[in-house]
């Protein structure tokens, strides 16, 4: 189909001529006829006067139908929803445990420099490895205590393992396992360090304390590059 179009602007006069491609209606099917059908037959009777209630049709087109409340599906929706978070909390619980278990090891390898350098400076004033290791554990329980620090695992293990000397467990193995339960390999060097102390006597202990603070404060400064 051909179509024109008269432009005028003041005096000048322009003609357009535009075609177009027409095409005919979309034929409806069966269903879409039925329930055109049934929804004008239902705005009929909704738009008389006076009317409280809409006879439903029980037959369009040629077709017999047949009428049933809709049914609220919301209890096995509730059901369905219930048994997915069932499946889904123990994932979440482990998501979350992993989660406190990588932030207790990030505050382990930050807190190591600090803890073996104040041994070593304890050591060097001349008190002996338990008295420092006492010292250092008390002081940390008395600034919990008034809140002047944050809970810090590595001070905790060190109060577990003044707890365990005063109820009777070997120094030596009291070392170890705080080795063991920190979980991290310079945790069970430093234990091994001071057990050794134990077994073969203090010669030399305060030197190799020295070095592996500065090799930890190296470490360290490393890995803060490394993050940044």
């Amino acid at each position: 189909v051909n179509a024109a179009v008269e432009l005028q602007c003041g005096d000048s006069v322009v003609w357009k001529e535009l075609a177009f491609r027409v095409f005919p209606a979309a034929v409806p099917d069966d269903k879409t006829r039925l329930l055109m059908g049934l929804e004008k037959e239902i705005l009929r009777q909704a738009n008389q006067s006076g009317t409280e209630y809409i006879t439903l049709p029980e037959e369009m087109g040629g077709y017999e139908l047949a009428w049933k409340e809709q049914r609220s599906d919301t209890a096995a929706q509730i059901l369905l929803l219930g048994l997915v978070l069932a499946a889904l909390l123990p994932l979440a619980e482990r998501s979350r445990r992993r989660e406190r278990e990588k932030k207790r090891l990030d505050l382990l390898e930050s807190e190591y420099p600090e803890l073996v350098n104040k041994m070593a400076l304890l050591l060097g004033a001349g008190m002996t490895p338990s008295a420092a290791w006492k010292k250092i554990a008390l002081v940390y329980e008395e600034k919990r205590r008034r809140g002047k620090c944050p809970e810090m695992p590595a001070y905790e293990e060190m109060l577990t393992v003044c707890h365990e000397i005063e109820s009777g467990i070997g120094e030596q193995r009291a070392y170890e396992e705080f080795g063991n339960r920190c979980g991290v390999r310079r945790y069970r060097r430093f234990a091994n360090i001071l057990a050794q102390n134990l077994r073969k006597g203090s010669a030399g202990l305060l030197a190799m304390l020295e070095a592996e603070a500065e090799n930890s404060f190296e470490e360290r400064k490393r890995t803060a590059k490394r993050y940044g």
